[in-house]
């Protein structure tokens, strides 16, 4: 537990709160993620992985969301699970790694 909140307090982790429904049924909205921050250029993540990534056309705007493939070109597609509630790579294209900020590894929090 005190390691956990060290690397929150020293930036190694994140902790997000889920908006929305695009990840849903796994994440709903009111959700917290921990987040580990890694350099994904080092590792690229794999199928299945749940990331966050900065929105390619909103700054500021992070996005949860599950990776679909982890192409050879540096790049990642990326997909909400709730696919008529989700804006993704299906709408805006592939991401590059440097978007993603870190890899999902718990869900705690609000559930319904």
């Amino acid at each position: 537990m005190w390691r956990a909140l060290l690397e929150v307090f020293t930036g190694r982790r994140r902790i997000f709160r889920v908006r929305g429904d695009s990840m849903s049924p796994l994440y709903r909205d009111g959700d917290y993620v921990w987040v580990r921050r890694v350099d994904f250029r080092r590792r690229p993540p794999g199928p299945g992985d749940v990331v966050v990534a900065r929105h390619p056309f909103r700054p500021g705007l992070r996005i949860l969301k599950q990776v679909r493939e982890c192409r050879s070109d540096g790049t990642v597609f990326l997909v909400g699970l709730h696919g008529l509630a989700s804006t993704d790579s299906r709408s805006f294209g592939p991401l590059p790694l440097e978007s993603l900020e870190g890899r999902v590894e718990r869900r705690f929090g609000r559930r319904g």
